[in-house]
């Protein structure tokens, strides 16, 4: 039998998400001989307080095998999961994280444990991501790319001991380098200026700090060819998430033909520009608007200009 990797969810008060998620989990093979720990953020306020106790006794009733840890305040999505994915690769080498808003194929975790075990010690690949966004190219059954998606993911410790919380310490290592451009992907997204306003207090983002630390270490993540899960939280109840649709996917069958190229894909990378910005127009527009705003986000930082 495959040995399976400790899951961890990550939950907060949307209880008719974490069914459809824990219904989507529960038809996967693996579940029933995987360790499973579920990280319930405290209220935030009196008018949580309902809604957590919900989602907690759907938890001890859909997954009374799970270790169930309750916070008793409320510590936010980034900081549960950076503290909760330390916890559990305290204990164990590897990890498969989840939250409340996902929506599983039943082949995740067969997956996502094949892939655990196949790149357990290349010691490039740092993060396996599940979730592809709707692409009209073709793409390979198994790819890798810089950036790692924060939806249906698991890591090593080995991988996870170069995460760094300090976002001012991370952001001017890659202004230093002169690898801005690189960071933010040709300029299709603005993930430098997220690391500023991270450091600034503007958000809190354990994914933007998590993919800076693998992108100082060059570090990749594995992609399927198929998207595993679908984010169902763009409906305006999640922390982080507003109201669109354009991050739907279509969930597929994992596809384990693991390819051995460690190498970014130059494939994924030209679709991937195309989806986020559409044209080279756009990426212009996306470049003249960070240089306007370059000293404004050395100024968050406390550099000088």
């Amino acid at each position: 039998m495959m040995d399976t990797a400790p899951i961890a969810i990550f939950v907060y008060n949307r209880p008719g998400h974490t069914e459809k998620m824990l219904e989507s989990l529960l038809k996967n093979d693996l579940v029933s001989s995987s360790k499973i720990y579920v990280f319930c953020d405290g209220a935030k306020n009196d008018q949580d307080i309902k809604n957590v106790c919900a989602v907690n006794a759907l938890i001890k009733n859909t997954l009374p095998q799970a270790e169930l840890v309750e916070s008793k305040e409320n510590k936010g999505l980034a900081n549960s999961i950076i503290q909760g994915v330390s916890y559990v690769l305290e204990q164990y080498e590897d990890i498969i994280v989840l939250e409340d808003d996902l929506v599983l194929s039943p082949s995740f975790l067969k997956y996502m444990n094949e892939a655990l075990s196949y790149y357990r010690d290349y010691d490039d690949v740092m993060h396996i991501s599940s979730y592809l966004p709707r692409l009209k190219d073709e793409l390979p059954d198994s790819f890798f790319y810089r950036e790692p998606s924060p939806w249906g993911w698991a890591t090593w410790g080995r991988a996870w001991k170069y995460f760094r919380s300090d976002s001012k310490e991370l952001a001017m290592e890659i202004l230093n380098n002169k690898k801005i451009s690189q960071f933010n992907q040709g300029h299709t997204y603005f993930f430098w200026e997220m690391l500023c306003r991270q450091y600034a207090g503007e958000v809190d983002s354990w994914a933007i700090r998590w993919y800076a630390s693998m992108f100082v270490e060059n570090g990749l993540s594995l992609y399927s060819g198929n998207s595993l899960v679908n984010n169902i939280g763009f409906d305006g109840s999640g922390t982080h998430c507003s109201t669109t649709n354009i991050h739907g996917a279509d969930i597929g069958e994992a596809n384990t033909n693991f390819t051995n190229e460690i190498s970014e894909s130059r494939q994924y990378c030209a679709a991937l520009k195309h989806f986020r910005t559409g044209s080279i127009l756009k990426r212009m527009t996306n470049y003249l608007k960070h240089h306007r705003q370059f000293n404004k986000n050395i100024s968050k930082l406390g550099a000088p200009h």
